[in-house]
């Protein structure tokens, strides 16, 4: 029935029908159930001719895909979420370096100066004793 709708009303009568597939999401371990039962139920309709006008599942393949995303919306909107969130933590990151560089910076700086100051005392010194 499917594969005759498809063929009289939506693609034309003239076409061929390549493949079937079905996306689905929700729950993984209903869509697992559900594949059992499809299988199943092709496999019934191979076995007992009156049932290939309602499914052809001999010349046409049915496929039966589990996603997660019930959209291409909520796949993008996934992973613009995770990229915020790892742009974050990097930002998180490069703040703390930064603020222990600048303590660094702090550091030497007051190093530098202390240095400043004792080679000025040495040079005190060392013009005093050669006058």
């Amino acid at each position: 029935r499917l594969y005759n709708v498809l063929k009289g009303e939506m693609i034309g009568e003239d076409s061929k029908i390549a493949a079937i597939g079905l996306l689905t999401n929700g729950n993984r371990e209903d869509f697992e159930v559900v594949c059992g039962c499809l299988s199943r139920f092709f496999s019934l309709a191979s076995d007992h001719h009156e049932l290939t006008s309602f499914v052809d599942p001999g010349s046409i393949p049915f496929v039966l895909i589990y996603t997660p995303y019930r959209n291409i919306y909520g796949a993008v909107q996934d992973l613009k979420e995770d990229m915020d969130r790892k742009f974050d933590e990097l930002k998180e990151d490069v703040d703390t370096r930064f603020n222990e560089l600048q303590s660094d910076v702090s550091e030497l700086k007051s190093d530098v100066s202390a240095l400043n100051v004792t080679m000025g005392l040495v040079l005190e010194l060392l013009n005093k004793k050669l006058k």
